[in-house]
């Protein structure tokens, strides 16, 4: 009620009684000539002479509410709006202006719009809940007029909104032309890569399996499978595993500085270790190969060159942008800022 008194909301004499007319189709009864659309029965208003006054026929009541339909003006809701026969042409057809909010004009096609999703083909709403949807749609229509003027009422609100926006469309391009752009534009990335490939790089490494064993004997029984070399790891650990799942556990990996405690304590040199004392376990290395220093691969380094592929795609968009859109600072003016 406070916004439509802020917007001075008016609405025209008998709005939804008419609009109900307008929407269903025009037909002539065969025994009289009373206008009936569809199964709304129109009330045929006549002049009283005898007293001066109008007569209403075909309808109980004469009830001129311009937010309510007379329950006996109408036998039921107009097939029209719930069966799909009120095609495009008829909905932009209804212009007659149902009321008025701050100089916005809201017709009988905004309300056919506003109910199209909330009815169905298979369901027909009672007089008194189309009425409700209909005041329904005055009070959602001045709530959202009131929301499009928050920002002219609101100077705070208004800087608000528009640092939310401009964050949004920030966000988007930089997305399309940084972040997205790196990951799908494998082509760029594969050149990127090649004439940056040096700065991706593997310390040396130890290629070797790490065999954490429960007890000496575990350990004993594993370093003769593991001299004899005539097993994989997975057959050794099904071989030492016979009794218990926890008596032997295999790591193998390439190794850098700093990834596994015992590693980093063995010499970096091929062959097998002797064991390793590490809490209640036993431990010992099997070193196959001392990796040297060398290129990573794409496939290797792909998270690392991508994010590296991002800043240059960023700092190359904003010297672009600086490019077009240069910028001058007046020093004199700069200066004086404390």
């Amino acid at each position: 009620a406070k916004i439509k008194k802020e917007y001075n909301f008016n609405e025209t004499a008998n709005a939804l009684t008419d609009f109900y007319k307008d929407i269903d189709t025009v037909k002539t009864s065969s025994s009289d000539k009373t206008p009936v659309h569809g199964k709304f029965v129109t009330p045929v208003v006549t002049n009283d002479k005898s007293n001066g006054t109008n007569k209403v026929q075909n309808s109980k009541s004469t009830d001129k509410s311009m937010n309510k339909l007379p329950d006996a003006a109408i036998e039921s809701t107009p097939d029209s709006l719930f069966y799909g026969k009120l095609t495009d042409a008829r909905i932009n057809a209804l212009t007659k202006t149902m009321f008025t909010l701050g100089g916005k004009v809201y017709t009988e096609k905004d309300f056919v719009n506003y109910l199209k999703p909330k009815v169905t083909s298979k369901h027909k709403e009672s007089i008194a809940s189309l009425n409700k949807s209909y005041k329904l749609f005055v009070d959602e229509s001045a709530i959202n007029y009131e929301d499009s003027k928050l920002e002219s009422k609101y100077a705070d609100f208004k800087s608000l909104m528009k640092e939310y926006r401009d964050g949004i469309l920030l966000f988007e391009l930089t997305d399309e032309k940084v972040w997205s752009k790196a990951v799908k534009d494998t082509t760029g990335l594969k050149d990127y890569f090649a004439q940056h490939k040096d700065n991706y790089k593997w310390d040396a490494r130890l290629d070797a399996s790490v065999y954490t064993c429960s007890n000496q004997d575990i350990a004993n029984a594993t370093r003769k499978l593991v001299k004899k070399g005539k097993l994989s790891n997975d057959e050794i650990l099904k071989e030492i595993n016979k009794n218990s799942q926890l008596d032997l556990k295999i790591e193998t990996a390439k190794f850098s500085r700093k990834e596994n405690v015992v590693v980093d304590t063995i010499p970096w040199v091929k062959g097998i270790s002797k064991d390793i004392q590490s809490g209640k376990s036993i431990v010992f290395v099997n070193v196959k190969n001392v990796l040297p220093v060398q290129n990573k691969t794409l496939a290797e380094a792909r998270g690392l060159v991508t994010a590296d592929y991002q800043t240059y795609l960023e700092k190359k968009w904003m010297d672009e942008l600086k490019q077009k859109y240069p910028v001058k600072v007046h020093e004199d003016v700069f200066s004086t800022i404390k």
